[in-house]
């Protein structure tokens, strides 16, 4: 109703303007310039407001950003930003060989380790007879598996809380476990009471379904008591019905071993097919995981190769009907590899010890803390690896928490202070009547140069290599020093920053948070906001009424004017030429 109200109003004072004399419209005009003046100053303190409270949210980004970094510096804070790295270099290399390369964790102990009399893992790998064509039809109509048998299956022994293994169906979205060997490790948490986990041969814990059906993982959980456990990759666990029969068991004291062969991808050949036709088929099928064969051609051959190196990963093929595998001189009568590279395992000796894994690349149960990748070039040849302490990670979050110190101070010291503009008048700053900030930047400034008490050897931070300069500014003065400390006194240095981080974080934390200082500034800037938007609307309501009235006002006066003079046109007209004096 307001709506369609204001919208008759304003089409009646159209009307009312566009009959109104200019006279009339231009003093309505400069009355109306006065009594919007107070309405001007309402707007001009609005948009005050808005300002200021843009001034105190970029603030307040800027200590929530320093906060994060100066916490990162706290050796109790989860996100510990100053961990001491590692670093590794390969040297000693055989001629100009690559031979390997490395990466370090944080736990890899600072040492040499040579590395020599490297033999590189291998798949297996099957060759065909040589075909004739390989873009001619081969005449063979049939199928054949890859990669697995014709069915899934599953031996093996029982033990720890594993009553039985079975087979299932594969669950959709899941991918089906690989041709294995896989233990059921048990263990009794006191929280969680009897756990299990399933391990494959190379000790790595493998996904499975969670018992309560809720998503997958590869961590230990609650054993389903009495129960069948479905994997949801084709393998099922019995457990026994009986907690008490159960025993802690691992991969190689005496947990149940279940020896799982996956189902192959069925390949099918049809009479008009070449043999690029096979090899594409045979690329494009989905495989169980780590089954996965890749063929190409070779000198017009068929060449398998199986995805997972080292001597306990076999390709698998079979016919299923056809002989096409036999046609193609792939196997024997009886089902065996005519033509074939056997697989073998990676070995090297470290340190003279000597070390076999499956594979040659992510390597990292060799070197505690080190990932090794084998080179292709690594066969027969040695190198050097050389693990040394990092402090780039700790350097790098000391001058990430200095530049976000500097950027929080030059944003303060512009807000506060009052500067000087070119015609010599002073512009205060935007803060520099809340005393609170003011306090606060000098306060920042003055734990920055002051002594810290801690159990540490320093106690301020230009004893490590850190200063400020006169406007505040804080920078890493002696990167030599910082680095060597961090090297050579790191505890020391871990306890001044431990204890700064502690004392930055009690000031900061008194401005920053929902119950801090921001928050309530800008609650109340909030509340001031919304009531001058709302006088905002009162006052141009009355003003929108108030010019309706004037123009009401003098139309009505104009009407009046009109009048008159029609009434005396009239006048003249009937007696303009009667002479009363006659």
């Amino acid at each position: 109703m307001r709506c369609k109200e204001r919208e008759r109003h304003r089409g009646n004072m159209a009307n009312t303007i566009r009959q109104l004399d200019t006279v009339f419209v231009n003093l309505i005009n400069d009355l109306m310039t006065l009594e919007r003046q107070p309405l001007q100053r309402l707007t001009q303190r609005r948009d005050e407001i808005q300002v200021q409270k843009a001034v105190y949210n970029d603030l307040r980004n800027l200590l929530e950003d320093f906060q994060n970094a100066v916490k990162g510096l706290n050796s109790s804070y989860p996100l510990y930003a100053m961990t001491e790295g590692r670093a590794v270099k390969v040297s000693n290399t055989t001629g100009n060989a690559t031979v390997l390369t490395a990466s370090a964790g944080a736990s890899a102990a600072p040492g040499t380790y040579e590395i020599s009399d490297i033999t590189l893992a291998r798949q297996h790998r099957v060759f065909s007879s040589r075909q004739e064509y390989t873009n001619q039809a081969l005449n063979l109509t049939g199928s054949f598996y890859l990669g697995g048998a014709a069915t899934a299956s599953v031996s093996g022994a029982t033990g720890g809380a594993v009553a039985a293994f079975g087979t299932s169906a594969v669950e959709s979205g899941l991918t089906e476990l690989g041709t294995d060997s896989y233990a059921v490790e048990t263990r009794q948490d006191g929280l969680g009471g009897w756990q299990f986990r399933v391990v494959n041969r190379a000790g790595e814990a493998v996904t499975v379904k969670k018992t309560d059906g809720s998503g997958t993982t590869s961590e230990w959980q609650s054993i389903p008591v009495g129960g069948v456990f479905d994997t949801g990759r084709g393998l099922t666990v019995t457990f026994g019905s009986d907690p008490q029969m159960y025993t802690e068991a691992s991969r190689s004291g005496g947990a149940a071993l279940a020896n799982y062969t996956a189902r192959g991808a069925l390949i099918e050949v049809n009479a008009g097919d070449t043999l690029i036709d096979v090899v594409t088929r045979i690329n494009r099928a989905a495989y169980a995981e780590g089954n996965r064969v890749s063929a190409s051609i070779i000198d017009r051959q068929l060449v398998l190769t199986n995805e997972r190196s080292g001597q306990n990963y076999l390709l698998q093929a079979s016919d299923s009907n056809g002989g096409v595998l036999q046609s193609l001189g792939l196997v024997d009568g009886t089902g065996n590899f005519l033509n074939q590279q056997m697989p073998t395992d990676a070995s090297m000796k470290v340190n003279g010890l000597l070390v076999t894994r499956s594979g040659n690349r992510g390597l990292s149960d060799i070197i505690h803390g080190l990932t090794i990748d084998l080179a292709p070039d690594a066969e027969g040849k040695s190198a050097t690896l050389e693990v040394t302490s990092d402090v780039s990670a700790a350097r790098k979050a000391i001058e990430d928490m200095l530049g976000k110190y500097n950027k929080l101070m030059d944003y303060l010291s512009a807000k506060v202070t009052n500067l000087k503009q070119t015609d010599g008048t002073y512009k205060r700053g935007a803060l520099a009547g809340d005393y609170s900030i003011v306090t606060l930047r000098m306060e920042l400034a003055r734990q920055f140069g002051a002594a810290v008490t801690n159990s540490g050897a320093f106690g301020m931070l230009r004893e490590v290599g850190i200063s400020l300069d006169d406007s505040f500014k804080a920078s890493i003065s002696d990167a030599a020093k910082l680095e060597s400390l961090l090297l050579s006194k790191r505890s020391d240095v871990t306890a001044l920053f431990d204890q700064l981080s502690t004392n930055l974080t009690t000031t900061i934390g008194r401005f920053t948070g929902a119950s801090g200082y921001m928050a309530s500034v800008s609650s109340a800037l909030d509340r001031q906001l919304e009531s001058a938007k709302q006088q905002i609307d009162a006052m141009n309501s009355r003003l929108a009424t108030r010019e309706e009235q004037l123009y009401q006002q003098y139309g009505e006066i104009q009407a009046q004017l009109l009048t008159m003079t029609y009434m005396q046109q009239q006048f003249l007209a009937m007696y303009g030429n009667y002479n009363v004096y006659k």
